[in-house]
């Protein structure tokens, strides 16, 4: 029998765990668009194609980590990319479409040895809005798989700085078909600026 039961005390107990810490941080990267992306829509016969140039990644991220080697990652990115029309070696550009995602996904670090590597795994919303007025539709919204390898390292006190290559496979649908692999592959290599609380 619990003595907090006989003098009438309470304990209040949580049912949840509470993250072991919080990393919040802010990244800036570079993007190399390959697949689909490079190349969207191929004619052959025209000689001609359109795609995706590469540029800049910005990220927004919080990294809840529930012990030392685990933690759950919310993501928020920004990337503009020129939206180009090659034909016969010459580009023409069509207008710039800024990429916002928003992801979740699982953080782990394998290594006891080399506790700041980690790999990690989830899902991403994405949404393309090209800038231009006359491009229908305003925006499109996607499904992505996401893939990442990094490192944390300290470098002052709380100050954490994360090294980092991204992989996403952004699912597309091909006429009314259901969402499946459409071969859009972005890669962003990177450095993000954190605090850890």
């Amino acid at each position: 029998m619990s003595e907090d039961l006989i003098f009438g005390k309470e304990r209040e107990k949580s049912r949840y765990a509470k993250p072991q810490n919080i990393i919040l941080s802010f990244g800036v990267g570079k993007s190399f668009r390959v697949g689909n992306f490079r190349k969207a829509f191929f004619y052959p016969y025209y000689n001609l194609h359109e795609e995706f140039k590469d540029d800049i990644v910005i990220s927004l991220e919080g990294a809840f980590y529930l012990d030392e080697q685990s933690a759950v990652v919310a993501n928020l990115s920004y990337s503009p990319a020129d939206y180009f029309i090659n034909y016969e070696m010459q580009h023409v550009r069509l207008t710039k479409v800024e990429i916002f995602s928003i992801s979740s996904s699982y953080r782990y670090h394998p290594l006891e040895l080399f506790l700041p590597l980690f790999i990690q795994g989830g899902l991403s919303i994405v949404r393309l809005n090209p800038t231009s007025k006359y491009f229908y539709p305003k925006y499109d919204y996607k499904t992505a798989l996401l893939f990442s390898i990094g490192a944390n390292v300290n470098v002052y006190q709380e100050i954490v700085l994360t090294p980092f290559v991204n992989y996403s496979l952004m699912l597309s649908k091909d006429g009314n078909t259901a969402p499946r692999l459409g071969g859009f592959n972005q890669f962003d290599l990177g450095v993000k600026a954190g605090y850890k609380f």
